[in-house]
């Protein structure tokens, strides 16, 4: 009985703080993602990695993102659009030669003071974005999916440049 009373309130907590994250997530503004506004690099042995985003209007901020290897040479483009429409946060990427160059959707399905974590479960890799705001100057953003039947993750970190 103990054990049943105790695994009941497990699976409420559970249910409740899933619902809150939804509801959370569903009433985010694109203010509580102003910390990703700026201009973000990543120094690598293979080059340098750069994600500048600006704020468009009071309904969309404006993303790209590109890699440039130690050869000058522009090796992967995006740009990325941060809309909230309708009371719902997307992001939408546009990736040069990838998706036959069509914009994906993702929608927000988390969102904290410093994370925000958007999902499109129809899209081939990444089915998941994640930023995260480790301090003022560093971020953290994640793709993840499955790709060829793995689980995969990739990690950008990012610090902030003036």
């Amino acid at each position: 009985m103990k054990y049943a009373t105790v695994l009941a309130c497990a699976v409420l907590v559970t249910a409740c703080k899933s619902n809150t994250d939804k509801k959370a997530a569903s009433t985010a503004t694109l203010h509580s993602a102003q910390w990703l506004l700026g201009n973000w690099q990543n120094k690598t042995p293979e080059g340098l990695s750069t994600e500048n985003w600006e704020q468009l209007n009071d309904s969309v901020y404006r993303g790209e993102s590109y890699f440039v290897t130690h050869k000058n040479e522009t090796t992967f483009a995006e740009t990325m659009m941060l809309e909230n429409t309708k009371g719902k946060m997307t992001y939408t990427v546009t990736t040069k030669n990838q998706n036959n160059e069509l914009p994906v959707r993702f929608y927000l399905t988390e969102s904290s003071e410093a994370q925000l974590v958007f999902e499109n479960p129809k899209h081939d890799f990444p089915t998941k974005i994640t930023y995260t705001l480790v301090k003022p100057d560093s971020i953290v953003a994640v793709i993840s999916g499955t790709s060829n039947g793995k689980a995969e993750q990739v990690t950008f970190p990012m610090k902030k440049i003036n």
